[in-house]
């Protein structure tokens, strides 16, 4: 009984072993990630913010961030003044706006009128062999 019990734990681990065993069993994209957190963030452009009705004094404002080296950082701006609470407060990034740059000045040449250039010495030629005296 117990030839035919061992027989058939080496057939079951035989069946279950791989081709090759220095293969992952998890898919390439998979390896290296601890979390299942997505790394898909999108740029940011503006969020709003409505009060409640309760706030007349806007006392500072926070906000807190990820650094490139993955700390956490908060930065606070004193602000302490009054505000609506019925107008949403809008918080956007800043978008740098070039001004154009000055380019250099054209400079036109006078006009010129057609009765103030002087005749053409070749102009009366009929043919173009004729010298003209």
């Amino acid at each position: 009984m117990q030839k035919i019990l061992w027989l058939f734990l080496s057939l079951a681990v035989i069946l279950e072993a791989r081709e090759n065993p220095f293969e992952t069993s998890m898919s390439p994209q998979t390896v290296g990630k601890t979390t299942q957190i997505k790394d898909e963030l999108t740029d940011f452009k503006s969020t709003t913010l409505t009060l409640p009705s309760s706030a007349r004094i806007l006392k500072s404002a926070s906000v807190t961030f990820q650094n490139l080296d993955g700390s956490i950082s908060e930065e606070i701006v004193a602000i302490d003044q009054n505000v609506d609470w019925h107008l949403p407060l809008m918080l956007s990034q800043k978008t740098e706006t070039t001004a154009p740059k000055p380019s250099a000045p054209v400079v036109t040449p006078p006009s010129i009128e057609k009765k103030d250039l002087p005749p053409h010495r070749f102009s009366k030629r009929k043919n173009p062999h004729q010298r003209l005296m």
